[in-house]
């Protein structure tokens, strides 16, 4: 079984025990994603996302400024730049499916998205962050900043705004390929967020 085929057979029975275990909370959550990506100004003023915004990039050049001097020490992700799986929890709330490419062993950027709809309408969340591996090799620390795009409908209108994310978390990739990452997250807008725990499983090339 190739390390992708592992990572897809161990993603949906962990999704099964996921959806389980947090759908006593799962109503909080999906309520919570209408309220970020509604566009009114009263919910962010447009200087406090500014000031996110700002923070934000400031946080991930300070962090990409760190790294850089050790990102040229080679590594697993040297010879597997490449990283698709699925994440539960994590940075689109409930379950995305990313795609990571690392640049240096330490540094990579990655794109996910969620979406899901019921009868009174849908939403997506797209995740577009930077991945930073600054401690480590197979078993290494995960951080990640980026942001989150939320879009909301209800068929007959559309709203979306953007959302900050933290991660932090523990990263094991094996040399086949085959990587688990368990993670505490943060999305936030404005003075609202919320932290969720999310596990990342997938193969890598």
């Amino acid at each position: 079984m190739t390390p992708i085929n592992r990572g897809v057979a161990l993603f949906f029975p962990l999704f099964t025990l996921f959806s389980l275990f947090y759908r006593h909370i799962w109503s909080e959550i999906i309520n919570f994603i209408p309220e970020f990506a509604d566009c009114a100004i009263d919910r962010a003023t447009i200087s406090g996302r500014r000031q996110m915004m700002k923070l934000a990039v400031s946080l991930v050049m300070v962090a990409a400024f760190i790294l850089l001097p050790i990102a040229a020490f080679g590594g697993i992700r040297d010879e597997k730049p490449n990283l698709i799986g699925g994440e539960l929890g994590g940075k689109a709330l409930i379950y995305s499916l990313s795609y990571e490419r690392y640049f240096f062993n330490r540094v990579g950027i990655g794109v996910g998205a969620m979406g899901f709809a019921v009868s009174e309408g849908g939403v997506g969340l797209f995740p577009i962050y930077l991945s930073l591996i600054p401690l480590g090799d197979r078993h290494g620390l995960y951080i990640s900043a980026g942001a989150d795009y939320a879009n909301a409908s209800n068929w007959d209108e559309v709203s979306g705004t953007w959302l900050g994310i933290y991660s932090i978390g523990y990263q094991y990739q094996s040399y086949s390929g085959f990587f688990v990452r368990p993670t505490i997250n943060m999305i936030y807008k404005g003075d609202g967020y919320i932290v969720l725990p999310g596990v990342a499983i997938g193969g890598s090339f």
